[in-house]
C-alpha cells in the first residue's frame, strides 16, 4: 500500500498485519523521499521534491478509507474539476475513499496516491515525460517508489506510485484528462519521453 501524507509523506506501515503490503507501506518506506536532485528547483517553498514526504505523503489503510495528508493548496478552486474528472480505476486498481481534501487513492493496498494542490516545480533537470499532452516530472524516490508532479500547471498535481504494482505510464495517461482541467502555462524545457493514449501502454518512466 502506498504511504502518503497521513498515509505519511512517504509510505509507512499499514495497520493491518494480515493484509498484503506494498513496499510503500513498509515502516519508514516512504521516508526515502530522498531525491535531493530537485532541491532548489521548485518555486521558493520546496527545497526538494523529497520535502513532500515531510509533509506527510505516507499512505496507510484504515478499513477501506485511505489516510492521506492534503497538499498545501488543496483548497485551490482549480483542484475541484481535477478531482471530479478522476477515473474510477487505473488498470485494476479501483479508486477508494480518502479522508483529505483533493486527494485520491487507487488500490487496496494503495498503488497510487493523488494529491492536487502541491507547489508547482520550477525549471528542472529531472526526467520529464509528456503523456497525452501533460508534462510530468518523474522522480525516483526509493526502490520502486516514484513521484510524478505535473509541470507547467498551477496548482500542480502529484502522484506517488508503487511501480512494482502499477506502471507509471498507465498512471500518467490515466491522469492526463483530469490534470488538463488545470490550464497549462508552461512546458518542460526538455521532454525525454512521450506517451500516447493508446491501449496497453505500460512501463516505468525511467
Amino acid at each position: 500500500m502506498l504511504s502518503a501524507p497521513s498515509e505519511p509523506s512517504t509510505p509507512r506501515s499499514a495497520s493491518r498485519p494480515s493484509a498484503r503490503r506494498s513496499h510503500l507501506d513498509a515502516p519508514g518506506g516512504s521516508r526515502g523521499v530522498r531525491s535531493g536532485r530537485a532541491a532548489g528547483r521548485v518555486r521558493g517553498r520546496l527545497t526538494a521534491l523529497a520535502a513532500l514526504g515531510a509533509a506527510g505523503l505516507a499512505l496507510t489503510a484504515c478499513g477501506s478509507i485511505a489516510d492521506v495528508e492534503a497538499a498545501p493548496h488543496a483548497a485551490d478552486p482549480d483542484c475541484a474539476p481535477v478531482m471530479i474528472a478522476l477515473p474510477d480505476s487505473i488498470g485494476e486498481a479501483d479508486q477508494r475513499e480518502t479522508n483529505a481534501q483533493a486527494t485520491a487513492a487507487f488500490g487496496d493496498p494503495s498503488q497510487a496516491v493523488v494529491r492536487c494542490g502541491v507547489e508547482p516545480p520550477g525549471p528542472s533537470s529531472e526526467h520529464c515525460v509528456s503523456a497525452d499532452g501533460v508534462d510530468w516530472l518523474a522522480v525516483e524516490e526509493d526502490g520502486a517508489t516514484w513521484r510524478l508532479i505535473s509541470y507547467g500547471r498551477e496548482p500542480a498535481v502529484e502522484v506517488l506510485i508503487d511501480t512494482e504494482e502499477i506502471s507509471s505510464s498507465s498512471v500518467m495517461l490515466a491522469m492526463a484528462r483530469p490534470t488538463k482541467r488545470i490550464e497549462a502555462d508552461d512546458r518542460c524545457p526538455s521532454v525525454e519521453q512521450s506517451l500516447e493514449d493508446v491501449e496497453g501502454s505500460g512501463g516505468a518512466a525511467d
